[in-house]
């Protein structure tokens, strides 16, 4: 794979990484709100702990991460 088509591929996934997020963060909050009828409070409430918890996982994680090859980390967190 020469340097060019592999920069294309990346950045094809990572579009469509971005893409699925997007959704996802505009999608949960109206599922929430249609489905479950969840009020402003309940809404406000998810994405807090949406956050928080993304931080609790993070930041412990971050150093042994740091430590391994770089390419698989990103293929890892795109497929997850």
């Amino acid at each position: 794979m020469d340097g060019a088509h592999g920069f294309r591929a990346l950045w094809a996934a990572y579009s469509v990484t971005l893409s699925g997020s997007a959704i996802a963060l505009g999608a949960l909050p109206f599922l929430a709100v249609t489905q479950a009828g969840a009020g402003p409070a309940e809404v406000a409430a998810m994405a807090a702990v949406a956050a928080v918890a993304s931080a609790v996982i993070a930041l412990p994680l971050a150093p042994a991460v740091d430590r391994l090859p770089k390419r698989r980390v990103l293929m890892a967190t795109e497929w997850a």
